[in-house]
């Protein structure tokens, strides 16, 4: 094999995985029936199987494309082999033959629709007096009386008929920031059906990410699946970031080039994953490309057209329902910022009018200072315009902050 493969040589990498199968049956097998080893359920013909061999432009056609994941799944690695260096390629495909060797697990019958589940009553809905202490708690600052008293009702206990109570308070707790008593007193009394949902798993990755847990947030964050394209764009997006809490601590130097080329990446790859661009991906990729520049300002891998990310994310401001209206706005100002946009809004006014929950802002003002500020300043960045314009911005939030 060549040394670097990558995507336009997608049928080299082909050929050489069906030479492997071959070469581990001592050549017993024919073309077509190596990768009936990969795809036995997949009938094909010879003229297909030469056409897919066959070299071209080294690229599968979009009919075929299809094929590259029925190799990734059967060999048991990440879709990503199709880029990988061709050392790498090589190593994985060896394990991939390996793997296709091991016996596989008989199929467990489906036996979900038994049809006693059908006759199972549904949890009691939230009672009168439920949903005035809901609306009590939402807007009180003493919520710790307020929670004495649902433990003294009973409200508190895993129990089938305050489920949906518990449902709803896991969503004011976390509204209000309250994220160790959501993840240790309010989750563990969720039922599994309540507790593995996604909205569930997605406020308990947020509150384990913000209590810098962000090992156990990114493993939330990967394994989470939506109906929603933008809400799987954005889940990815959390994880990324999630380590970047992480990588952004450094003190080294070198260290720190080598993680925001990998946080670029990655972005990058989320980002350009959809047709549907998320402006919550965007404005994270544009943040460490910033850090880059700022930091490493003769680094030409850091050139990158942060104007065009912006212009390509802008239209999910409008289409993207995934969060609360205060990201929106907010995310859409410090874009601009970032890419040095004349931005006519008027911050403090805008706060004033909007009134986000305090949680939210906390939120965004750790995310400014201790991961793009903090850094910088770390790193010797001094007098830069951008810097100090986010630094402002820091200090009108915790001024909002302060007075809520």
């Amino acid at each position: 094999m060549d040394k670097q493969i990558g995507s336009a040589s997608e049928k080299k990498l082909f050929n050489y995985i069906i030479d492997e199968i071959k070469k581990d049956t001592k050549n017993h097998y024919s073309d077509v029936k190596a990768f009936k080893q990969i795809a036995p359920n997949l009938d094909i013909s010879s003229s297909t199987f030469y056409r897919w061999r066959k070299e071209k432009d080294g690229r599968f056609s979009s009919p075929y494309k299809y094929i590259k994941k029925i190799i990734t799944d059967a060999l048991g690695v990440d879709e990503s082999l199709w880029e990988e260096d061709s050392e790498i390629q090589i190593a994985w495909v060896k394990e991939g033959i390996d793997f296709l060797k091991q016996p596989k697990k008989e199929e467990v019958p489906d036996i979900t629709n038994i049809s006693i589940k059908n006759l199972m009553p549904n949890d009691p809905e939230i009672s009168d007096e439920q949903k005035k202490a809901l609306e009590a708690f939402k807007n009180s600052s003493n919520e710790v009386r307020l929670i004495e008293d649902f433990i003294q009702n009973r409200w508190l206990k895993k129990e089938s008929e305050n489920q949906n109570f518990l449902l709803e308070l896991s969503f004011i707790i976390y509204d209000k920031g309250l994220y160790g008593l959501l993840l240790g007193s309010i989750l563990p009394i969720l039922m599994p059906k309540y507790r593995n949902s996604v909205d569930i798993r997605h406020i308990e990755a947020n509150a384990r990410g913000s209590l810098f847990e962000p090992n156990e947030a990114y493993q939330i964050f990967e394994q989470l699946q939506s109906d929603c394209p933008i809400k799987n764009i954005n889940f990815k997006t959390s994880a990324i970031s999630n380590i970047k809490r992480i990588m952004l601590l450094t003190e080294n130097r070198e260290k720190l080039r080598e993680y925001l080329t990998t946080l670029i990446e990655n972005y990058q790859k989320v980002h350009h994953a959809n047709d549907e661009k998320s402006y919550y991906t965007g404005i994270n990729l544009v943040y460490m490309i910033e850090l880059g520049r700022m930091i490493f300002p003769k680094d030409k891998s850091f050139d990158i057209n942060t104007s065009d990310i912006y212009h390509a994310s802008k239209n999910s401001f409008e289409t993207d329902k995934t969060h609360k209206e205060y990201y929106v706005w907010m995310s859409k100002y410090e874009f601009q910022i970032l890419i040095g946009y004349k931005t006519d809004t008027v911050i403090d006014i805008k706060l004033e009018e909007e009134s986000p929950a305090v949680s939210d802002v906390q939120r965004t003002i750790r995310q400014i200072d201790k991961f793009f500020v903090q850094v910088a300043e770390r790193f010797s960045v001094r007098d830069n315009i951008k810097l100090d314009e986010l630094k402002k911005l820091v200090e009108l939030l915790r001024d909002y902050v302060k007075v809520r």
